[in-house]
């Protein structure tokens, strides 16, 4: 069975980050919300918590596939 190697795990940190930051900078501008109005930690919470979600999400099914194709 191959492991997950390191730079499959930052790779997935950065698509995951990407990916957090750009879903909510979308809807609050698809809200017309100004983020002068918008409480910062709130916001953190918000983006650390997807991702969170998104880069445990990424490497699940990463490992997954890498256990499929053994």
């Amino acid at each position: 069975m191959k492991t997950v190697d390191m730079e499959l795990i930052l790779l997935c940190a950065l698509i995951a980050a990407i990916g957090a930051f750009g879903l909510v900078t979308g809807v609050v501008l698809l809200f017309g919300i100004q983020f002068q109005e918008c409480n910062a930690v709130l916001l953190t919470g918000i983006v650390c918590g997807l991702w969170g979600i998104l880069w445990g999400s990424l490497l699940i099914q990463n490992r997954n596939l890498m256990s499929k194709n053994v």
